[in-house]
């Protein structure tokens, strides 16, 4: 979000609070609700509970989740060129 305030946050509550980062880029498409289920999974996989995300129990610091399909598209191919050269 280019929020530095918010970073600086985050940063600063890493060792208290489950902090979610993401590899997401702003020309990612995913769905709607794609965001809501990476953040109920991080609730049921680090057992947080209630509005302050307090820990019931794991100890695990991290993390890593990953797709297990993706879809890649081309917006343009109005050059008449391949997938793979996008002209």
């Amino acid at each position: 979000t280019g929020d530095v305030t918010l970073l600086r946050s985050a940063y600063d509550d890493r060792e208290t609070r489950v902090v979610i980062e993401t590899r997401l880029d702003a020309d990612d498409g995913i769905h709607v609700g794609y965001l809501e289920l990476v953040r109920d999974r991080v609730r049921e996989d680090f057992m947080l509970s209630g509005n302050d995300n307090t820990t019931t129990g794991t100890t695990k610091k991290w993390m890593y989740y990953c797709q297990s399909r993706h879809v890649e598209w081309y917006p343009s191919l109005a050059g008449g060129g391949t997938e793979k050269d996008g002209t």
